[in-house]
C-alpha cells in the first residue's frame, strides 16, 4: 500500500490568483484615460457652447425692432445661457466626486452647489418670463411701446444682455453724490472726517471700508423701481431712502444673502405691531436667512466679537432719526427669500419656510403696502405655497398684467447678478464700492 494515497491525504493547495501589479496599474491608466476623456468632452462642449452663446448675441443685437422675433431669439439666447451653467454644473460635480469621493448631493449642500442652483433657477425663470412676453407680443395682446421697461431691465448693460440699449455704467458723479447725501441724511461723518458710521456693526470705521450701498440696486433703473414701487420712488434711485452706509465686509454679506434687515419687533400680535406703527423713528434688526451660510459662523470682524450666527436679531444702531424707505428693506428680504428658495430646490409642501423662528412667527412681521399684488404672487407662485406670508407686503393696487413678471425679474437679474460679480470679483473694482403708501410716512422715515 506504499506509494499509494490514504484517506487522510491533504489535495496540493492551489493559490488563488491575485492582481498583478501590472494588471492594477492598466486598469488605474484605464480609469484616468476615462476621466480625461470625460473632462475633455465637458470642456469641449464647454467651448462650443461658449462661441454659440456670442454667436447668438451679436444675432440679437442686430435686430431693428423688438417684435415677437426678437423675443422668440431672446429665449433661444438664454436657453444657451442656461445651458453653459449647466455644463459648469456638471463639470463641478465631476471634479468634485474626482477630489473628495462625495457624491452629487453632498454638492449641492456646498457654497458653490448652492450658488450654481441658484443661477440655474434664475435662468429658467428669465426663460419663462422672456416666452411669455414673446407670446404676448405674438398674440397682439401687448404693443411693443408697453414692454419698454422689460426691455430696458433684460437688455441693459448692467444687468442684462449688454445690448446697448439700457443704464450702462452709473456715473461716478452721480454715485459720489450719493455717498456725500448717505453721510449727512445719516449724521455719519465724526468729527476726524475720517470714520464713518455703520450702523450695522454699530461704531466708526475708516471711511476707506465703508460702501455706500444701494438697497435696491441702481442697476435695475429708475423706470423699473416707478413701476415696482409706484410714482412715490420716481426719484429715489440715488437718494438716502434707497441707502445705507455699510462697512464693506458687511455690504457683501448682505449683497449675497447671509441676513436681512427687518423691523425691530418682538411679535407679530395686533399689540407689537401698533406699537411698532407708533415708532418714530422705526427701528430695524437683523436676522439671518441660512444657518448654514458658510460665513454664517464665521467672526463677523477681526475687531468685533461673536460670529454672524451670535448677532442674529441684533439691532441696527442709527446716529440720527433718518431711516431707509420700508419698501425698499422689503424688496431686498422678497430677494434673499427667493435666494433661499432656489438653493434649496424647489420647495415641496412638508419644507418649512427658513425665515421663521421657534415660534412659527414671521420674520418681517409687520404688513404693509410695499409692492403691487399681482407682483408677489407671481414671486409666491415661483417659490411655493408656504411662502404665502410675503403677501402681507402686498398693495391692492395691481400692476397691468404684462408687467407682473416685473418683480420676479428683477430679483432673477439681481441674483444673476450677485453670482457673476462673486465669480469675476476681480473685473470691475469701481462696481464693487460701490402707489405712495409703504406703511410709513415719509416723515417717519426722515428726519
Amino acid at each position: 500500500m506504499s506509494g499509494n494515497p490514504t484517506s487522510s491525504s491533504k489535495a496540493p493547495v492551489i493559490p488563488i490568483r491575485t492582481s498583478s501589479k501590472r494588471e492594477k496599474r492598466e486598469e488605474h491608466e484605464k480609469r484616468e484615460e476615462h476621466e480625461e476623456r470625460e473632462k475633455r468632452t465637458l470642456e469641449e462642449e464647454l467651448k462650443e457652447t461658449i462661441g454659440e452663446v456670442q454667436y447668438r448675441q451679436k444675432r440679437l443685437k442686430a435686430h431693428s425692432s423688438h417684435d415677437s422675433e426678437f423675443w422668440s431669439s431672446f429665449a433661444d439666447y438664454k436657453k444657451l445661457e442656461l445651458q453653459y451653467t449647466d455644463i459648469r454644473r456638471k463639470i463641478s460635480i465631476r471634479d468634485f466626486a474626482m477630489h473628495s469621493n462625495k457624491d452629487e448631493q453632498q454638492w449641492y449642500d456646498t457654497p458653490e452647489g448652492a450658488q450654481v442652483l441658484q443661477k440655474l433657477r434664475a435662468e429658467e425663470a428669465e426663460i419663462k418670463i422672456i416666452e411669455r412676453q414673446a407670446s404676448r407680443v405674438s398674440d397682439k395682446t401687448i404693443t411693443k411701446r408697453r414692454l419698454r421697461v422689460f426691455l430696458k431691465l433684460f437688455t441693459t448693460s448692467a444687468l442684462g444682455v449688454r445690448l446697448g440699449l439700457g443704464q450702462g455704467r452709473r456715473p461716478a458723479t452721480e454715485q459720489s453724490n450719493f455717498r456725500q447725501n448717505l453721510i449727512k441724511a445719516y449724521d455719519a461723518l465724526d468729527d476726524s472726517d475720517q470714520r464713518l458710521w455703520c450702523p450695522v456693526t454699530g461704531d466708526w470705521r475708516d471711511s476707506t471700508t465703508v460702501t455706500a450701498s444701494h438697497i435696491f440696486s441702481w442697476k435695475h433703473g429708475q423706470d423699473t423701481m416707478t413701476v415696482l414701487f409706484g410714482k412715490g420712488s420716481k426719484n429715489e434711485m440715488f437718494s438716502p431712502k434707497n441707502g445705507l452706509l455699510l462697512a464693506n465686509q458687511v455690504e457683501d454679506l448682505f449683497e449675497s444673502g447671509l441676513f436681512v434687515i427687518v423691523p425691530d419687533i418682538e411679535d407679530d400680535t395686533s399689540h407689537s405691531i401698533k406699537k411698532l406703527n407708533k415708532q418714530n423713528p422705526k427701528e430695524y434688526k437683523l436676522r439671518i436667512i441660512n444657518p448654514q451660510h458658510p460665513k454664517a459662523r464665521k467672526q463677523v470682524m477681526m475687531d468685533k466679537e461673536g460670529t454672524w450666527l451670535d448677532w442674529d436679531g441684533r439691532k441696527l444702531k442709527f446716529r440720527n432719526d433718518f431711516r431707509p424707505r420700508a419698501r425698499y428693506l422689503y424688496f431686498h428680504y422678497c430677494c434673499q427669500m427667493l435666494r433661499y428658495a432656489w438653493s434649496s430646490g424647489k420647495a415641496s409642501t412638508d419644507k418649512p419656510t427658513p425665515l421663521r423662528h421657534e415660534l412659527k412667527k414671521h420674520f418681517w412681521g409687520t404688513p404693509g403696502r410695499y409692492l403691487p399684488r399681482n407682483m408677489l404672487m407671481a414671486l409666491v407662485d415661483e417659490m411655493g405655497h408656504q411662502y404665502e406670508d410675503l403677501m402681507e407686503g402686498a398693495r391692492e393696487a395691481s400692476c397691468k398684467p404684462e408687467q407682473e413678471d416685473l418683480l420676479l425679474g428683477a430679483i432673477s437679474k439681481q441674483i444673476l447678478s450677485i453670482d457673476d460679480e462673486e465669480d469675476n470679483s476681480d473685473d470691475d473694482e469701481e462696481e464693487e464700492q460701490d402707489e405712495d403708501d409703504d406703511g410709513d410716512s415719509d416723515e417717519r422715515e426722515a428726519a
